[in-house]
């Protein structure tokens, strides 16, 4: 019985983060798709004419904004040279296995810490949920050829 119940989890938690992983992946080729239509399909508009397309095509291809970061659109470069094209951003995604912590979670880079986080504080379900956190970076870019 004992063994049935923690396979059964392992399985589950398995399936759980494969879904995330695969929705975080799926929307990067999605991305990537849309980088490589614009690089081959839009060579005659203007940097500022693609910019303001970009979006209306990532919903065309049902790119999942929410897991997008807006550090995707800060980090966004398109750049033109005669009739070529070039695109490309970066962004990181985490994902959190087991769902946010209900804490806020301090910036690491901060150089002051912040005076509300204190670790004796966290619940161990937040430090369990911060401990299965996984991160992934993309970059997709594309070139007229």
């Amino acid at each position: 019985m004992f063994k049935t119940m923690l396979w059964t989890l392992i399985l589950g938690v398995g399936i759980l983060f494969g879904l995330q992983v695969f929705s975080v992946f799926y929307n990067h080729v999605k991305i990537q798709n849309t980088f490589d239509g614009i690089s081959a399909n839009l060579t005659q508009s203007s940097e500022e004419e693609i910019r303001q397309k970009l979006k209306s095509l990532m919903i065309i291809q049902q790119v999942d904004f929410k897991v997008l970061p807006d550090t995707f659109f800060q980090n966004l470069n398109i750049s033109k040279h005669g009739s070529k094209v070039s695109i490309s951003s970066f962004y990181s995604v985490d994902v959190w296995v087991f769902g946010k912590p209900d804490i806020q979670v301090p910036n690491p880079n901060a150089e002051v810490e912040d005076a509300e986080y204190i670790q004796n504080d966290i619940s161990i379900l937040d430090k369990i949920r911060l401990a299965a956190v996984v991160s992934f970076s993309f970059s997709p870019s594309a070139k007229t050829p």
